[in-house]
């Protein structure tokens, strides 16, 4: 597999990816994070976020 596309659900997980697949050698193509709402004062998500990523290695 030399693309792949992820869907997130939270800030913190949106990072620990990114991290992960970048040391792994994967490149960024896009990034969309999760879009917040705040309910008495809690956030929370409404769309979740979306990561593509190019293994260069797989050609």
């Amino acid at each position: 597999m030399k693309r792949v596309l992820i869907g997130t659900h939270s800030r913190s997980i949106e990072g620990d990816i990114m991290r992960m697949m970048l040391d792994a050698g994967w490149l960024l193509e896009m990034e969309r994070p999760a879009i917040l709402g705040i309910a008495g004062g809690v956030p929370h998500v409404v769309v979740d976020g979306v990561q593509a990523y190019f293994n260069p290695r797989l050609g």
